[in-house]
């Protein structure tokens, strides 16, 4: 039988593999953005993924123990943010290099204080509105700040899983980086 260490790197290199699988089976069926639907799945398979790893590594009588809730927790959370992450890396990894530019209007714009996200709103190709979060702890200027109103350059791609990625290239006319 396998040492304690033994049974924890094939854990470790099991779990990542039947998240990578789990990830692109409910990205090709349910698509690559997270929603409510996503999280009913992803919880309760990883929860029972978690309770198997520690089974695996400790054994029946650590699992009847009541030391085992906080392994068991903690095991859970990493998985859903591993699942979390590889979702949202292999949506992007298999995103299609050559997308569609076209200018839009930013029908809605707002920044939270002391964050760095800022939520845009805007009207795609086809008309319906869509919703883009930007990441930057600070905008070049005052011109290339988002706001409502302002013309800004789209760039539409599709992801591995079919969905499609927004990407603002420019506001007012400046590129961003």
């Amino acid at each position: 039988m396998l040492n304690r260490r033994g049974r924890t790197i094939i854990t470790v290199v099991s779990l990542s593999v039947l998240i990578i699988i789990l990830d692109c089976i409910i990205g090709f069926t349910m698509g690559g953005v997270f929603t409510v639907k996503h999280w009913l799945i992803v919880i309760p398979i990883n929860a029972v993924l978690s309770l198997l790893s520690i089974l695996f590594i400790k054994g029946k009588e650590y699992i009847k123990s009541k030391k085992m809730l906080e392994p068991f927790i903690f095991i859970t959370v990493l998985l859903v943010a591993a699942s979390c992450l590889f979702m949202f890396g292999l949506a992007r990894l298999g995103a299609d290099s050559q997308g569609i530019q076209y200018d839009t209007v930013i029908e809605e714009c707002c920044s939270e204080p002391k964050s760095p996200r800022t939520t845009v709103k805007f009207y795609d190709k086809d008309g319906n509105l869509q919703t883009v979060y930007v990441y930057k702890q600070m905008w070049i200027d005052d011109e290339s700040v988002p706001e409502t109103g302002a013309k800004i350059t789209i760039k539409e791609t599709e992801s591995a899983f079919g969905d499609k990625l927004y990407t603002i290239e420019k506001v007012n006319g400046r590129i961003q980086q």
